[in-house]
């Protein structure tokens, strides 16, 4: 089992082109960007839902499958990618079901994370 970079007591995430880190918590959720400056690392900001590819992919190929692909499209997808259009459907509708799981899942932590707010007194 290869062991995980850690920086700053948080797991290595991924590096991005310009020199940025993310860096996970204990809980696995992507929350610090960080630079390399002079000093160091330093905080840039907390990431978003914008930069997390595990939830922007899926939505990007969700919305593909949901506008649809002309015949060409898919004709073309299919060569450039060597798979069959079958294929290339079955991985819009799994990253259709990924997004549905993100979208219950983040709507569950919202109402856990809120419901003190919205309990009557």
């Amino acid at each position: 089992m290869m062991k995980r970079k850690t920086l700053l007591g948080m797991t290595f995430v991924a590096q991005l082109p310009h020199g940025e880190v993310i860096l996970a918590d204990e809980n696995g959720k992507q929350e610090l960007w960080l630079s390399l400056g002079d000093d160091g690392y330093e905080f840039v900001r907390t990431a978003t839902p914008w930069d997390l590819n595990d939830i922007q992919f899926p939505r990007l190929l969700c919305e593909i499958f949901a506008v649809g692909l002309t015949k060409y499209q898919l004709e073309a997808l299919s060569a450039s990618m060597d798979l069959s259009q079958k294929q290339i459907k079955e991985i819009l509708e799994r990253a259709d079901l990924e997004w549905e799981r993100i979208c219950h899942k983040r709507a569950e932590e919202w109402e856990k994370e809120n419901r003190d707010d919205y309990q009557e007194a």
